[in-house]
């Protein structure tokens, strides 16, 4: 009985060698992306730009339109000051800096009403890579995926492991798919 237990004890160890040494031997599957060429070929973040610029277009137009009347209310009081009395001027000049606040205050509103637009965007772009990428990492037996960027911090990689492409095609094409 002594002799089988050690038997079963030996094969068992030479078992866990065995795996042990299958599981050393097992290379990690591992592949990196371009971060920069993901976001500059990701349909998604190109439609997020078209967001963004026609909020800035559409902002931009209304400051115009705001610059315009004090143009105007300008032109308007120079052509009157002559007959206007000291009353009257005053009255207009006061007019025209609170239209010129108005516009510096507008101008700010929007610069921040942009910039709170584009984080809006890049954050929801992120989460539909990141996502992508964490399926893509499982359905595709990745160990790991990593994310290089002009930074530098990956220093050398084989060309071979580099997926940029693959995750470009693939990401658009679910992009497609889901909209």
């Amino acid at each position: 009985m002594v002799r089988t237990i050690t038997l079963i004890c030996g094969g068992s160890g030479i078992i866990a060698l065995i795996l042990s040494a299958f599981t050393f031997m097992m290379k990690p599957k591992i592949g990196y992306v371009n971060n920069s060429i993901v976001l500059s070929e990701y349909y998604a973040v190109k439609e997020s730009e078209g967001i963004l610029e026609g909020k800035i277009k559409e902002l931009e137009d209304e400051q115009l339109r705001l610059e315009k009347d004090i143009d105007a209310s300008i032109k308007a009081y120079q052509i009157n000051y002559p007959g206007l009395d000291k009353i009257a001027r005053i009255k207009e000049e006061t007019r025209i800096k609170q239209l010129q606040q108005g516009y510096f205050k507008l101008k700010e509103e929007n610069e921040q009403k942009i910039q709170e637009e584009d984080q809006k965007l890049t954050a929801a772009v992120l989460v539909k890579i990141n996502s992508f990428m964490e399926n893509y990492g499982k359905e595709n037996g990745f160990d790991v995926i990593i994310g290089v960027t002009e930074m530098g911090n990956v220093l050398y990689a084989n060309e071979a492991m580099d997926i940029t492409d693959l995750i470009v095609k693939e990401i658009n094409i679910e992009y497609q798919g889901g909209k």
